[in-house]
């Protein structure tokens, strides 16, 4: 329950069988500081390879209501949801205000990355207790902790049943 700590869950590194370190989850250090202490460049498991870590799984820390990622808000068209209760997470709440989204949850007002992915979860847990149809998430920045927050919202989502 409650706020995560500061960049959100943590990020793991391992090692590949050649001795590259890897970044097996992505997490809140930034991977210039990783870089800095092991001495060579990290690099990101590949799609599909096999790893060895914890909030990997394919549906990781999904909500029992059914969400959808989008790219932007703005591509989301209210009518296909024909009147189902839908709520919506986004970096800053006070964008795009639309009544088709009964509950919004906005995970930094000032569009801080760490401040957003300290209030992820907490966001997540409060749209699922919330008796939603659909869950609408909107990617933040694909830049530093914007990365793992996409992350988290990728293995949250999943289609919703019959379209």
């Amino acid at each position: 329950g409650g706020p995560g700590g500061p960049g959100g869950a943590a990020r793991v590194v391992g090692w590949a069988g050649d001795g590259a370190p890897v970044v097996l989850r992505w997490g809140g250090t930034p991977t210039e500081a990783i870089e800095a202490v092991v001495g060579r460049p990290v690099r990101v498991a590949a799609a599909g390879e096999k790893v060895a870590s914890p909030g990997m799984l394919d549906r990781h820390y999904a909500p029992r209501t059914p969400m959808r990622l989008v790219d932007r808000l703005s591509s989301v068209d209210p009518a296909e949801f024909g009147g189902r209760a839908v709520g919506r997470v986004s970096l800053r709440g006070d964008r795009e205000q639309d009544p088709a989204f009964g509950v919004v949850e906005a995970l930094s007002p000032t569009g801080d990355l760490v401040e957003a992915a300290a209030n992820l979860f907490g966001a997540l847990h409060r749209l699922d207790a919330a008796g939603l149809d659909v869950i609408v998430a909107e990617a933040v920045p694909e830049v530093g902790l914007g990365r793992a927050i996409n992350d988290r919202l990728r293995r949250a989502s999943w289609a919703e049943a019959g379209g």
